[in-house]
């Protein structure tokens, strides 16, 4: 009887053993089936738009996720500034995290980041928001956000007079020529109950090291930049307001669209119906689609693996649209959006 329990153990065990193998090398297969750059038909930005003014010119470097750094050659404009990278290990076991200064410092000297007047981040979640304060500390440049964060901001040490904190509903600013509105928007979705991970408000200043939800959504925004070059609509996440946009015409939208495979197709209509449709413009760019715990210097952009985020797909369904054209911008290199007629 033993020896017949003992057998019946050790092939308990084999198939146990067989399981768990058959497991993990599922989930390798799965979490190393990732798009690559080929994956994605969408052409690249060619040449840039004709200037508003017929004098003026906008470069914009995209860094990944939604940071953007604008530069009209005077003034410099930064949504986000999110350099540090947080890896997978520290977002799965909620380990603390920090900014990385030399990362920070890695980036703004590559994009040449001499002249930023205005930090603005879309929201306050730590891959768009994290950075701030030491990015601010370095430039001295303004941050303009929300009361989370300037909670955040003002809580690390930045000085008041480089923070404007807007309400809600937002408000609008003037560097040098850009003219900056903020308004209400909503986060994408993600959340089983439909909305953001790590909802609510910053209520009370932390320091760093601390886990990624410490770093609360706090309310988020659209940025309509606006200049005699043209207007520029930012969407960093894929959530929205319906109607908010109705009287805004820009000339090309930023657009993210993270997480938009996993919320479906006809969340997405909904999305682009409000965003760009709503604002006719006639030129879109996909952000916030690249796999945002690679490390910092990495030497190319990096995607999600297909069962977490599948950009292919949803730049296909943002093709698929008639009334505007779907062009990708270059990762961490500057292009002319906008240009002085010849």
């Amino acid at each position: 009887m033993q020896a017949k329990r003992g057998r019946l153990w050790g092939k308990v065990a084999a198939t146990a053993c067989v399981l768990a193998m058959a497991g993990a090398g599922a989930f390798c297969w799965f979490w190393t089936d990732r798009p690559t750059l080929q994956d994605i038909q969408a052409s690249n930005w060619s040449e840039p738009l004709p200037s508003a003014d017929g004098q003026s010119e906008i470069r914009v470097t995209w860094w990944g996720v939604a940071t953007l750094l604008f530069d009209d050659g005077e003034t410099q404009i930064l949504i986000d500034g999110y350099f540090t990278r947080v890896g997978v290990w520290e977002l799965a076991t909620a380990r603390p995290v920090s900014p990385d200064g030399k990362a920070i410092d890695s980036a703004l000297d590559r994009l040449g980041a001499t002249r930023v007047r205005a930090i603005v981040p879309v929201h306050s979640h730590f891959d768009h928001m994290m950075d701030t304060a030491e990015v601010a500390k370095r430039t001295g440049a303004i941050v303009v956000g929300s009361r989370s964060t300037a909670t955040f901001n003002l809580g690390m040490g930045l000085p008041s007079k480089q923070m404007v904190t807007l309400p809600k509903e937002g408000g609008t600013r003037k560097f040098g020529r850009f003219e900056i509105e903020l308004r209400r928007s909503l986060h994408a979705p993600l959340s089983p109950k439909g909305g953001p991970r790590f909802p609510g408000e910053i209520e009370l200043a932390f320091s760093y090291p601390a886990p990624v939800s410490s770093w609360r959504e706090g309310g988020s925004y659209t940025v309509i930049l606006r200049h005699p070059a043209g207007t520029i609509v930012v969407q960093g996440s894929a959530g929205f307001v319906p109607g908010a946009l109705k009287d805004v015409k820009a000339d090309v939208v930023f657009l993210g669209i993270g997480g938009l495979i996993r919320i479906g197709e006809p969340h997405f209509r909904n999305y682009w119906r409000e965003v760009v449709r709503a604002t006719g413009a006639p030129h879109v760019v996909p952000v916030h689609y690249d796999d945002l715990t690679r490390p910092a210097d990495a030497p190319a952009i990096g995607f999600f693996p297909r069962m977490i985020d599948d950009a292919p797909t949803v730049i296909g369904w943002m093709q698929e649209q008639t009334d505007a054209d779907v062009s990708l911008i270059p990762w961490r290199e500057p292009i002319v959006l906008l240009s002085a007629k010849p």
